[in-house]
C-alpha cells in the first residue's frame, strides 16, 4: 500500500512537472514579441543539409536579398539569416548555426555591422528577435554566456521573464503562425526619394570596429575550418561619406583574408538602382531595390559557381514556394498601394 502511494504521487509530480511545463512553454511562445521571427524561424524549415548559400547579417541583407527570386532568376537554394541590428558578435553565432542546421557551400555575410563598436546593437530589443528564435542548441546558449553580462542572461535562458508584460499587447496575430513565406527575408512597402549618393574617392577609407574584427576573425576561421566559402557584401543604401569610408575598409579586410568582397554602393547604375524610387527609408531598401539587389547578387553568385537545383527531385517544392511567395507580394503591394516593379 504504500509503495503504491509512493507511486501515485511520483506520477502526479511527474504529470505536473509536464503540465507546468508545457503551459509555461504555451505562455511563452504566445506572449513572445513575433516581430521578424519568421527571419529566423525560416531557417528550421528546410531539409537539414539542403542549402547551399545563408546570408547573414543586419537588416540590410534582411530587407535585401530574397531567396525565392534567387531560386526563380538562378536556381539558387538559399535561406535568409538576417535580422535587425544583428551584430558581428551575433552573426558569428548565426552563422554557427547556419553550418549546425544546413552546412551550406557558401555564407554571404552583410559588411555594414563592421562598424559597430559593441557586442550587440540592442536597440528595439533586437538582440531578442535574433537569439529567441534561435533553437535550443550550442550556438544560442554560447551566444548568451558570450555575449550578455549575468543581469541579462536570464531574460534570454528564460524569455518569459523579458515578455511577461505584454500580454496587454497581445493581438490576434500572436495566434496565427509565424509567416516563413519569404525563406527569411523582409519586404518594405514604401518609398522615400533620396538623390545621388555623394562622391568618394575609392581610396578614401574610416575605421572599423575592433570588437567586430575580433568576431568577424572568428566567422572567418570558422568558416576555412567547417569548409564553407565566405563572401563579403555591402547591400545598397543611402550612404553618408563616412559609411562609404568603413565600407571601403572592407575591401582592406577581405583581401587580408583572401575573401571575396562584392560592395554594391559601387555598382548602384549597372543593376539599374534609383535612390529616388527604390528606398524604404536611407538605410534600407524596399521590395523594388532589394529585387534588383537580388538580381546583381545571383548573378554573381551564379558567376562564382553556385549550383542551379531547379530540376532537382529534391527541390520540387521550390517552385510551388515560390508561386506562394509572388503571390503574397503582388497582394502586399496592391495593399500598401505600392508600385512593384514588373516581374516577370
Amino acid at each position: 500500500m504504500k509503495r503504491g502511494r509512493t507511486l501515485r504521487r511520483l506520477l502526479a509530480a511527474v504529470c505536473f512537472c509536464a503540465l507546468f511545463c508545457a503551459l509555461f512553454a504555451g505562455a511563452t511562445q504566445l506572449l513572445r514579441n513575433k516581430d521578424s521571427a519568421g527571419a529566423v524561424r525560416a531557417l528550421y524549415e528546410e531539409p537539414r543539409d539542403s542549402l547551399d548559400v545563408v546570408f547573414v547579417g543586419s537588416s540590410h541583407i534582411l530587407n535585401g536579398a530574397f531567396p525565392l527570386e534567387l531560386w526563380h532568376e538562378y536556381g539558387i537554394v538559399s535561406n535568409n539569416l538576417g535580422q535587425h541590428g544583428q551584430s558581428i558578435p551575433i552573426s558569428y553565432y548565426m552563422v554557427q548555426e547556419a553550418i549546425r542546421t544546413q552546412h551550406p557551400g557558401c555564407i554571404v555575410l552583410d559588411a555594414y555591422m563592421l562598424y559597430y563598436p559593441d557586442l550587440i546593437y540592442e536597440g528595439d530589443g533586437n538582440s531578442h528577435k535574433s537569439i529567441d528564435n534561435m533553437a535550443w542548441a550550442g550556438p544560442k546558449l554560447r551566444a548568451i554566456f558570450d555575449l550578455f553580462p549575468w543581469e541579462d542572461r536570464w531574460d534570454y535562458l528564460v524569455p518569459l521573464s523579458f515578455y511577461h508584460g505584454r500580454w496587454k499587447e497581445l493581438a490576434p496575430e500572436d495566434l496565427a503562425p509565424i509567416d516563413t513565406t519569404g525563406k527569411g527575408c523582409e519586404v518594405r512597402l514604401d518609398t522615400q526619394a533620396y538623390g545621388p549618393l555623394e562622391p568618394v574617392d575609392p581610396e578614401y577609407t574610416r575605421p572599423l570596429s575592433d570588437t567586430a574584427l575580433d568576431y568577424f576573425d572568428r566567422i572567418v576561421s570558422l568558416c576555412r575550418e567547417e569548409g564553407v566559402e565566405l563572401i563579403l557584401v555591402c547591400a545598397p543604401f543611402h550612404a553618408t561619406v563616412e559609411q562609404q569610408g568603413q565600407m571601403n575598409a572592407v575591401a582592406a579586410v577581405a583581401e587580408a583574408y583572401g575573401l571575396t568582397y562584392w560592395n554594391y554602393l559601387d555598382r548602384l547604375d549597372g543593376m539599374g538602382f534609383d535612390p529616388g524610387s527604390d528606398l524604404y527609408d536611407y538605410s534600407h531598401l524596399n521590395a523594388n531595390g532589394a529585387l534588383k539587389f537580388t538580381r546583381a547578387l545571383g548573378a554573381d553568385l551564379a558567376e562564382l559557381g553556385v549550383p542551379d537545383r531547379r530540376g532537382g527531385a529534391a527541390y520540387e517544392g521550390w517552385d510551388d514556394d515560390f508561386a506562394r511567395w509572388r503571390d503574397w507580394l503582388t497582394r502586399a503591394a496592391e495593399e500598401a498601394g505600392f508600385p512593384l516593379m514588373e516581374l516577370d
